[in-house]
């Protein structure tokens, strides 16, 4: 049986963590012992993670909640962690005692990961984002030249999304390790959550919905705008709500406020089921500034729910260049005019929900996560 550790930093509730969460639940367990580790954990999916793998975390938060000083101490070891020597965190968090370990995101999960001894166990880098539209990860390096070092010693490196796969040889000069692995989604689990009952009905004739980490990077602030702009030209019945939690919130929220969109614009929040939320609307915008591969798209397809994004990476493929949704230029009037001409032709939505419910048939997680087992976990 093959010992795999899953390294991540925190399950905050993004789409990676997600696709983690599906990983280890299809992964053989006659075949796997499995182990998710993590710096801390206070995420939204640490629970649900122990039910399927092993788990550890190297801060527990809960210990150090009950008075200032035990907080202080928290705060200090946490800086510790992502400031000191990666070799030092590996040799005492992880050690060689497994067949393969993966950094499951770039950044400093890659950065402890490259540490390991190649002669004992397997390294697999696994890229989320598009690495020239977004370079969050080099924050975690000292440079470029460390970071690329870094890549050089993975056995193998996972990219989301064949343009992901391209942006990153083209940043790093790395060619033969790098391949594409598309997340998995499972449909059967995300059609069944989506039947549960929730705690609101649908708010609007016209109701649009958007999901993911509160974050610049999702482009939520100017999907806000728009909502102000369609709100001053459009007399539809319409409104939007978002999904999500994480540093944008408060700004967000005060956004909200003051255009005046309290009314027809809602940030519900993180929910651990988004699925019925999301069934009852009618289209799902993706705004991103930034993407990888874009689970909340895929999900949407699956429930028949139709899409508009900007076109970055990932979307672009899961909508097969605009085939199965309305892919839109990166830039705030692009998605203005296409949200627009929804609202003012609703044979479009239609059109759209049609489209998204026979790109769903392109999912499979079985199948997906043969293929990570078969060309990914061999050792």
């Amino acid at each position: 049986m093959k010992k795999v550790l899953f390294f991540f930093g925190e399950l905050k509730g993004g789409g990676a963590e997600k696709v983690l969460l599906d990983i280890v639940k299809y992964l053989p367990v006659d075949e796997y012992q499995i182990k998710v580790m993590l710096v801390t954990d206070n995420g939204v999916y640490d629970e649900e993670i122990k039910n399927h793998c092993a788990y550890e975390s190297i801060l527990h938060t809960e210990q150090y909640k009950s008075n200032i000083a035990k907080r202080l101490f928290y705060s200090l070891k946490y800086r510790w962690i992502y400031k000191c020597s990666p070799d030092l965190i590996y040799r005492k968090y992880i050690g060689n005692e497994w067949d393969i370990v993966v950094g499951f995101v770039e950044g400093f999960a890659t950065r402890i990961i490259a540490c390991a001894d190649s002669n004992y166990v397997k390294k697999v880098a696994w890229v989320h984002v598009d690495p020239l539209e977004r370079e969050y990860a080099d924050s975690y390096f000292k440079s470029l030249e460390e970071q690329k070092r870094a890549y050089g010693g993975f056995d193998k490196i996972v990219c989301v999304s064949n343009s992901v796969a391209e942006s990153f040889k083209k940043k790093w000069g790395i060619q033969d390790k790098v391949v594409t692995q598309y997340n998995p989604v499972d449909k059967a689990n995300i059609i069944k959550k989506a039947c549960e009952p929730i705690e609101i009905e649908k708010m609007w004739q016209v109701q649009f919905v958007a999901s993911g980490r509160l974050t610049v990077q999702k482009g939520f602030d100017r999907l806000i705008r728009i909502m102000k702009r369609l709100k001053q030209y459009c007399h539809e019945d319409f409104g939007l709500i978002i999904l999500g939690q994480g540093e944008e919130k408060e700004t967000l929220e005060i956004q909200t406020e003051k255009e005046n969109l309290k009314d027809s614009v809602k940030l519900l929040g993180f929910k651990n089921n988004p699925y019925p939320y999301v069934a009852m609307s009618d289209l799902l915008v993706c705004s991103s500034r930034a993407e990888g591969y874009s689970l909340v798209i895929a999900e949407a397809m699956v429930l028949g729910v139709g899409i508009i994004s900007t076109n970055c990476s990932g979307p672009n493929e899961l909508l097969d260049n605009g085939k199965y949704g309305l892919l839109v230029n990166n830039e705030e009037d692009a998605l203005y005019d296409a949200m627009l001409s929804a609202l003012q032709n609703h044979e479009m939505i239609n059109e759209l929900q049609k489209k998204a419910k026979e790109r769903s048939d392109w999912f499979d997680v079985e199948t997906i996560c043969r293929e990570i087992k078969e060309q990914i976990l061999i050792r």
